[in-house]
């Protein structure tokens, strides 16, 4: 009989699972725990989980530098096997060149066919972050650069339709 044991309640709760999107108890202690830049991951380092806002973005000293380096970088992932990026190198690349897009855009109208290839492929790497990166700063640059990113739409709207297609 439910009671009678001593310590054990007269009547035992149907313990239900939360609903979707509830908030439990547990969820609200790691929401405590993270703030609304960083998080720390299973190896306990800080990882960027959003993008600088647009209006945040500074300009660079030498933009031509910047654009080369952030290039070599890009490259280097897309070469890399998908276990193998420097994941934290592609995404400093990214918004270096979205700091390039909004200060210094000369540098990047004149190179921007290799910029989108550079790009394209981030739109389908494994971590989110750095895909959602990849979109924004395209994005970013359609809205600053439209007459000269007409030509290049065909290059990266496969990668964006998949992408779409796998959150929907």
């Amino acid at each position: 009989r439910p009671g009678s044991v001593p310590g054990t309640p007269a009547k035992v709760a149907s313990r239900k699972p939360p609903r979707h999107g509830a908030s439990t108890p547990d969820r609200m202690n790691r929401r405590a725990e993270v703030d609304d830049r960083t998080r720390t991951d299973m190896f306990s380092t800080r990882v960027d989980v959003t993008s600088q806002p647009y209006e945040d973005l500074m300009p660079l000293d030498a933009p031509e530098k910047a654009f080369k380096e952030g290039m070599e970088k890009l490259k280097a992932a897309n070469a890399a096997s998908r276990m193998d990026i420097d994941w934290q190198a592609q995404q400093d690349a990214l918004e270096k060149m979205r700091r390039l897009v909004k200060h210094h855009d000369v540098v990047v109208r004149q190179n921007l066919h290799d910029l989108i290839k550079a790009v394209s492929p981030a739109i389908d790497a494994l971590r989110s972050s750095t895909a959602k990166a990849s979109m924004i700063l395209l994005q970013e640059m359609m809205k600053k650069l439209m007459p000269a990113m007409n030509k290049e739409v065909d290059v990266f709207t496969p990668g964006l339709c998949r992408r779409a297609s796998e959150l929907s």
